[in-house]
């Protein structure tokens, strides 16, 4: 029996944080000086220059007039990192300092990551995701394009969460399977329709290993709690360096680039495709997502066999303040096959818009 699907995005975890002194950032509000003096790498990471010395305060000063010292700026983080991180390889003979961009780039993501560490321990009190994990059922899942662990403290608190949880775990461990034939994805195929918990842009919880020829290049590990956002010294499959396991925000997210992210964006594309109702909260659909949208197509307009027409969505479920816009909504609509439904799915499915995530939880009529 097919169950709902969540799809939630910054803006899930903006909402969630919108109270807290500093609140989860959307795409266009990582550079203020409140976030940056609160969260650059400072004591535990000495390597990191002080944020006025560093080669992306440079960078942003320069390159996008956007001195954050002297005023917050209204930049996009995936802009600014497909900039530092696909310019010196486009352009490497128009760009004489490259180190300059490479660092940036270290220190971005570090950045990044530092913010979704400390932050986690601020934020006690979490409505939306606390919604979702009393209710969530174990036919129900979750995909989520969120680096953070905001969610993951809601959902550890509740037993009927635990195979969700259990089966982000599971889909990181490929031992026993040659490195060079992974036939891990049958395996997992047998999982297919239990409940799945797919962090499509990996997660600050989670490391890999930088050798391409080891098994965690490809697959990362979980990080133990107290690890969580500072990567281990050393791989514990083969000993080498490692980093924490994020797909940058960047033009140039792909799923290709290692197997187990190969692996959930096919279990994610069958989850759309399976789900009874699909709710999506916070996520915008940006451009820079394009296997996403990729993915989403195929998820709801790929031919199945006649033998799965049982497996009928009934609901779509919008919940973003963007849903006034009609051109960002009829773009929803193309991708989800909403515009078309009756040729592409023989039947009616309800298309609900909310505006808000507390009108949505306040008419869901549930706990």
């Amino acid at each position: 029996m097919p169950g709902k699907l969540f799809i939630l995005g910054a803006g899930a975890s903006h909402n969630d944080t919108k109270n807290a002194e500093f609140p989860a950032p959307l795409a266009n509000h990582f550079f203020t000086k409140s976030l940056v003096d609160e969260y650059w790498p400072k004591y535990e990471q000495p390597y990191i220059p002080k944020f006025q010395d560093s080669a992306l305060y440079s960078i942003l000063k320069h390159y996008f007039n956007a001195d954050i010292l002297s005023q917050d700026v209204d930049v996009n983080v995936e802009e600014v990192y497909s900039f530092i991180d696909s310019g010196p390889k486009v352009f490497s003979s128009s760009i004489r300092y490259k180190q300059l961009f490479w660092s940036a780039r270290q220190e971005l993501l570090h950045y990044i990551v530092n913010l979704f560490t400390l932050s986690l321990e601020i934020h006690n009190t979490l409505p939306l995701y606390n919604f979702i994990s009393k209710n969530i059922t174990d036919i129900d899942s979750i995909l989520t394009f969120n680096w953070d662990c905001y969610l993951e403290t809601e959902l550890e608190k509740y037993k009927n969460c635990k195979n969700l949880l259990l089966s982000r775990k599971k889909s990181m461990i490929p031992y026993g399977f040659s490195s060079s034939k992974l036939n891990y994805d049958d395996v997992y195929q047998d999982r297919l329709h239990g409940p799945q918990f797919i962090k499509i842009h990996g997660s600050i919880d989670s490391a890999i290993c930088k050798d391409p020829l080891c098994i965690h290049y490809h697959y990362p590990f979980k990080l133990d709690p107290f690890e969580t956002g500072i990567a281990p010294t050393s791989c514990p499959a083969c000993a080498g360096s490692t980093e924490i396991f994020i797909v940058p925000p960047h033009i140039n997210k792909s799923y290709e680039i290692r197997r187990y992210l190969s692996l959930l964006a096919r279990i994610a594309s069958e989850k759309i495709y399976t789900a009874s109702e699909i709710i999506i909260i916070g996520y915008s659909f940006p451009p820079f997502d394009l296997l996403a949208n990729i993915m989403f197509r195929i998820g709801r307009l790929e031919q199945h066999e006649s033998g799965d027409l049982e497996l009928h969505l009934k609901n779509i479920t919008l919940v973003d303040p963007l849903v006034d816009n009609e051109g960002w909504v009829n773009k929803i609509r193309n991708l989800m096959g909403l515009d078309r439904q009756k040729t592409s799915f023989g039947h009616e499915i309800k298309f609900e818009k909310f505006h808000s995530i507390e009108k949505y939880i306040s008419d869901s009529g549930t706990e």
